[in-house]
């Protein structure tokens, strides 16, 4: 195990030396396009994953229109991606926060609490 500064950790991480690291993310909005194609499509993550159907499907889903279908589409190029397993997920964040009643028009982001629009929220 080797301990290094942040800049050097993250530019570090993508080298061929690297076989395991940690890591962390949030997606910005709630659609699954913002995490798989991100974090698995084409390698481009620093994983390096490249699964050519799991690329075929995301092409597919980001050129299709129909919500049934595209979530369809997501779904099957999610269950490859858990079927090569190229993460350990170690933990997930649970968002909590505490709203007064006369505060209205909060809504928690998809990147959680802290990604929050306030321009919006109204006190009462």
């Amino acid at each position: 195990m080797q301990k290094e500064d942040n800049s050097t950790y993250w530019t570090h991480v993508g080298e061929p030396d690297v076989t395991f690291f940690l890591s962390g993310w949030s997606a910005d909005f709630a659609d699954p396009s913002e995490v798989l194609d991100f974090l698995f499509a084409h390698g481009r993550d620093d994983t390096k994953y490249d699964n050519l159907e799991v690329d075929a499907l995301l092409d597919q889903a980001r050129a299709t229109s129909d919500p049934d279908a595209r979530n369809a589409i997501y779904l099957k190029a999610h269950e490859l991606i858990m079927a090569d397993a190229p993460w350990i997920v170690s933990g997930y964040s649970k968002i909590s926060y505490l709203l007064k009643p006369n505060i209205t028009d909060f809504q928690v982001s998809a990147a959680g609490t802290y990604r929050t629009p306030l321009k919006y929220v109204k006190k009462q």
